[in-house]
């Protein structure tokens, strides 16, 4: 202290302070304090902070249906499972897809073993399960229960399990098909195989029916009576479209045979082909996969036969299988 004393002293002497420069200063009361936030400091001003990023916009949206447009909804109906009937619906809304982008659905209604997300290589944060829930009476919140696939149109995944499945009543399923036609152009359903409850009633609720079975003789009896009993209930849809898938020369009948045993004429023949289980197991769909399979070709026909300008772009087509390849 008394080097400071010295050192102050001096330079009052010299000019250059003045004394009171070195009064001791007055006590702070504890209000005049001023007051350090020790938990935030160090931390960035809230006011300054920048500000949290918006979420992404998804880069496909909703396109409104044009006035006068009629909507169609498209039931696939198998008497028996194993017949192909998923591979047809996924190919159907594809390529109902391609001219009517976004605007195209695809309803896994098998409600205990669907496997449409499994063919289609997605990962669905909510099912069917979610969408007939009385939430989803609200358009916004159904199109949350969509899963979006890059090829242009919308999933709604089956449920996660059987017991899941069960919860979902045919009425509440009758009504999904319906508030879907409100908002797309296209509603594919993928039923489940047979002529279950949930099944009767998908059909009072389409506009079409792709019929789907096998040159095996069991599955075409069974589609023969499946005819005849939606003849006697009235629930034949307007515009049906019957497809025999896997046909095969050594199958020891011939087409003609078909006809005869299922006691209709026969719209569209699939033949058997390697590639429809190649572009499932790669989880891409068929008529984007090889455009040139033979089977790949009838499908497409049974797109043309509801969507006739559905005719396949080639070039784009082909740099989507590209860039779907493993690396």
């Amino acid at each position: 202290m008394a080097l400071l004393d010295r050192l102050g002293a001096w330079l009052v002497a010299h000019g250059h302070a003045d004394a009171n420069d070195f009064d001791a200063p007055p006590a702070l009361e504890i209000d005049d304090m001023p007051f350090v936030d020790i938990a935030s400091e160090g931390q960035p001003d809230p006011e300054e902070a920048e500000p949290e990023p918006e979420p992404e916009v998804p880069e496909w949206e909703f396109p409104p249906i044009e006035a006068g447009v009629p909507t169609e909804a498209i039931a696939v109906v198998a008497p028996k499972g194993g017949q192909g009937k998923t591979t047809i619906a996924i190919n159907l809304a594809t390529g109902l897809a391609e001219v009517a982008p976004n605007s195209v659905v695809l309803v896994d209604a098998d409600l205990q073993f669907g496997d449409i997300t499994a063919a289609l290589a997605l990962s669905p944060d909510r099912t069917i399960v979610d969408a007939v829930a009385d939430a989803a009476a609200d358009e916004l919140v159904l199109k949350t229960t969509l899963t979006h696939h890059e090829d242009g149109f919308f999933v709604v995944a089956s449920a996660a399990s059987p017991e899941l499945g069960d919860q979902v009543p045919p009425a509440a399923l009758a009504q999904l098909i319906d508030r879907l036609r409100s908002t797309f152009r296209y509603v594919i359903i993928d039923t489940t195989p047979g002529l279950g409850e949930h099944t009767l009633v998908t059909l009072e609720h389409v506009t079409d029916a792709v019929f789907v079975t096998n040159m095996g003789v069991p599955s075409l009896r069974a589609m023969r009576t499946e005819f005849e009993l939606l003849r006697k209930l009235g629930l034949m849809p307007g515009n049906r479209h019957v497809v025999v898938n896997q046909t095969d020369k050594n199958s020891g009948l011939t087409i003609k045979d078909v006809e005869n045993i299922i006691g209709t004429p026969i719209d569209v023949e699939v033949p058997k082909s390697s590639a429809v289980l190649l572009a499932s197991n790669r989880g891409v769909p068929l008529i984007h996969d090889d455009v040139r399979d033979p089977a790949a070709k009838a499908i497409r026909s049974i797109v043309l036969r509801i969507a006739p300008a559905a005719f396949p772009k080639r070039t784009k087509i082909q740099r989507r299988r590209r860039s779907n390849e493993p690396e």
